[in-house]
């Protein structure tokens, strides 16, 4: 077996292994960008005008590469085990389950949802436990998640 070979069967074994890297990749990508949003606009607060500028145009650069590619690699995700309607889908056995079943909903509105679920939690939560600062700190937090939630439901539906 050539190096090509085992390279390519360790990133994409065909198991969805490297979809999973990938993805983790990804994350860690949009993670960092907004790290770096977020301390960016920190140092603008304080005054710190030149790292804010380098921390913003990271933020920029990553950011732009993550929704660059988060669209086609839900795309990928999705031709692994693709969403069919539910009069398209056969009963799934546990003595005949390869691993491919067809997933319940697109991937998109799933990781849609869940983040929509934690930003009305953190929402209601802000409501009915805080005060003051901190309430307003849980509104923007929570409100970004809605945001965000809705940008993920629209870029992963967007098919480049």
């Amino acid at each position: 077996m050539s190096m090509n070979n085992s390279v390519k069967n360790i990133i994409d074994p065909g198991n969805g292994f490297g979809l999973i890297l990938v993805g983790l990749a990804l994350s860690l990508l949009g993670a960092a960008s907004v790290a770096l949003m977020v301390i960016g606009l920190s140092y603008v607060y304080v005054g710190y005008y030149q790292r804010a500028v380098l921390l913003l145009a990271g933020y920029v650069f990553c950011g732009g590469i993550f929704l660059k590619t988060y669209g086609p690699y839900l795309q990928r995700l999705e031709n692994h085990a693709p969403w069919k309607k539910p009069a398209e889908r056969q009963p799934v056995t546990t003595a005949d389950n390869d691993g491919t079943d067809a997933q319940p909903l697109p991937a998109n509105v799933i990781i849609a949802l869940a983040t929509a679920a934690y930003g009305l939690i953190i929402v209601s939560g802000g409501i009915i436990w805080t005060r003051g600062e901190d309430l307003v700190l849980n509104l923007i937090a929570g409100s970004s998640l809605l945001g965000i939630a809705a940008i993920v439901w629209i870029a992963g539906g967007r098919r480049d």
